[in-house]
């Protein structure tokens, strides 16, 4: 009798745990990738790459700091930057612009207001998944940024989550 109590417990958790899948919302940001992140990599690093993009691009960045490493965020944005939330996305946005002459100049944009769009080039799924954006500019010119992840626990789990530079 206690097995069959054990079981029926069970079977209610999983029932009162299993969500509904998220047919385009996107009430928040995770929902939009949490079902793939350990089932198929790299349609949940399109999702995790693409709403990045699409939120950084809208102006959106609160809701752009929700596909990133929340500890990352607590060190970096809200402890070392003191919650300065455009210098954070800039910083996060540099990257080496290749000149005519092939000389490597790192670039950080004085503004958001500069970068004309985000696309995703490619996501990786190593042991370290990333994605490469094609950041380009209103100058014309344009750069490639990789922005590799860390695992994070989230309200769905332990995702990745996209992690820049430290310091």
């Amino acid at each position: 009798m206690k097995k069959f109590f054990y079981i029926l417990s069970l079977f209610a958790v999983c029932a009162c745990t299993n969500k509904p899948a998220n047919n385009g919302s996107s009430e928040n940001a995770t929902s939009e990738f949490s079902q793939t992140a350990t089932d198929n990599c790299s349609e949940y690093m399109e999702n995790l790459a693409n709403g990045f993009a699409k939120a950084v691009m809208s102006g959106d960045l609160q809701k752009a700091m929700t596909y990133l490493d929340p500890n990352y965020v607590r060190e970096q944005h809200d402890g070392f930057l003191e919650g300065r939330t455009n210098q954070f996305f800039l910083e996060l946005l540099a990257g080496t612009i290749i000149g005519e002459d092939g000389s490597e100049n790192f670039y950080v944009p004085s503004s958001l207001n500069e970068i004309t769009s985000i696309d995703v080039s490619s996501t990786n799924c190593t042991e370290t998944p990333s994605a490469t954006f094609l950041i380009k500019l209103k100058d014309g010119r344009s750069f490639y940024l990789t922005i590799d992840t860390e695992e994070a626990n989230t309200a769905e789990g332990v995702r990745p989550m996209f992690v820049g530079a430290v310091g």
